[in-house]
């Protein structure tokens, strides 16, 4: 084991580093792979998947997934963090799935803000679709953090669905104000 959460994050560290070494992307994925695979202790296994999260080979995602469906609840909870902080939004469904799970609170917390991020990440996305998804997030999140965190990107997304979102948030008390906020300047950009 090890003797500190900090021996295990330098452990981390210190494989992403080696990674991103490697020139070929592949590569990088294959060498935490391959020590993933052969690990025996869960705490070293447990820090494998948070370095494939950081280097986020998409080949690789297959791994995170099956740790999604072990029965170790700190393997499941290492894949639901590198799987929301993947580079790209290639896992979002994987990570929309978690969200909609009831369940672990902080995996729950740690998905929505995820897949709102993930939205986030791809600008071209139709700003119908990602109001939908927005929308689905929203229905999930319990706290106002969260909730703030859709507003924050739902202006990227201007569209009348988006503003029909933003003002119906506007009497919330826990983000009224930050609903009135994205309201303001959906409407700027519809009005361009």
């Amino acid at each position: 084991g090890y003797e500190n959460d900090a021996d295990r994050d330098n452990l981390g560290g210190v494989i992403a580093l080696i990674a991103g070494q490697e020139s070929d992307p592949l590569q990088k994925g294959d060498l935490v792979a391959k020590r993933f695979i052969r690990a025996e202790k869960t705490g070293d296994r447990e820090t494998l998947l948070e370095v494939m999260g950081k280097i986020g080979d998409d080949s690789k995602l297959p791994l995170l997934r099956q740790a999604l469906t072990d029965g170790e609840p700190v393997l499941k909870e290492a894949a639901v963090r590198a799987l929301c902080g993947w580079p790209n939004d290639t896992p979002f469904f994987d990570v929309m799935a978690v969200a909609e799970t009831p369940g672990n609170p902080t995996q729950r917390v740690l998905a929505i803000r995820g897949a709102v991020r993930m939205i986030g990440l791809n600008p071209y996305r139709s700003p119908e679709g990602a109001v939908l998804q927005l929308k689905r997030c929203l229905e999930w999140a319990d706290r106002p953090e969260e909730k703030i965190a859709v507003l924050g990107i739902l202006p990227t997304f201007a569209s009348p669905g988006g503003l029909e979102l933003a003002l119906r948030l506007e009497n919330d008390p826990q983000v009224g104000k930050e609903a009135a906020l994205a309201a303001e300047k959906i409407r700027t950009t519809l009005q361009k």
